[in-house]
């Protein structure tokens, strides 16, 4: 039986992410105000043998081959509280393979919000509407040309997901992105306890020193036993 081996790592790659906003947002999502985000050193991302987990959400499944890529992970946080995770596969400074995003803005209240946010780009007859996706039952949009699919998972919180269409087809795309849950509380314990940590440390005996040895200890008198004191005076008369 295989066993399955986990190990944490806290990967930065700021490089990966736009410097004057938040690229999962782009356009009117981050005003001028909101400029100068800050790069966080967050978040853990804990990587087991075929599993990633990035900001509450873990991914089950990686297509043929996405694992043999580098991987960066990233976090940026703006003034107005929106957030961008991220883990992605590349190759190169500049070559992108696969990415799964985790946004959270209150911007993002509906699937048309995430849509004209972070995917206006994208042209209308390339793009479809999948209803109730996996078996959280969530609708979402995916285009195969670009290899992009997104949904919302409650307001304020939205997944999307990407894959290069060179590489893969859309059923990998779907598969990938139904991968992709929402982790519970007792996930989050379980991975808490399942996080390495130190041995406890031992005190130090202090030796004995050389030529002197204790006494031994005076054995207690049991409680039973009278205290004999001795007779005064003299013997009989």
């Amino acid at each position: 039986m295989r066993k399955h081996h986990t190990r944490w790592v806290a990967l930065l790659g700021a490089a990966t992410l736009s410097t004057t906003g938040l690229t999962g947002l782009a356009g009117p999502a981050v005003a001028a105000d909101d400029k100068d985000p800050r790069v966080m050193d967050w978040p853990m991302v804990e990587q087991a043998v075929s599993s990633y987990r990035l900001d509450g959400f873990e991914i089950g499944y990686l297509p043929p081959g996405l694992d043999r890529y580098g991987i960066n992970a990233s976090s940026l946080l703006d003034r107005r509280g929106n957030s961008q995770s991220q883990i992605s596969w590349v190759q190169g400074p500049d070559e992108l393979y696969g990415r799964v995003m985790v946004l959270r803005s209150e911007q993002i209240q509906n699937l048309e919000d995430l849509r004209e946010l972070r995917y206006a780009h994208l042209p209308e007859r390339g793009l479809e509407r999948v209803d109730a996706m996996g078996d959280l039952q969530r609708d979402a949009y995916v285009s195969e040309a670009t290899g992009d699919m997104f949904w919302l998972v409650e307001p304020g919180v939205a997944v999307a997901t990407h894959l290069r269409p060179e590489r893969w087809d859309g059923d990998e795309l779907r598969r990938m992105a139904e991968s992709v849950v929402e982790l519970t509380d007792t996930d989050a314990r379980r991975s808490r306890r399942r996080a390495p940590r130190a041995p406890p440390r031992r005190r130090p005996t202090r030796p004995e020193r050389p030529g002197r040895t204790r006494p031994p200890r005076r054995a207690s008198r049991p409680w039973w036993r009278p205290r004999v004191r001795g007779h005064r005076g003299g013997g009989d008369r």
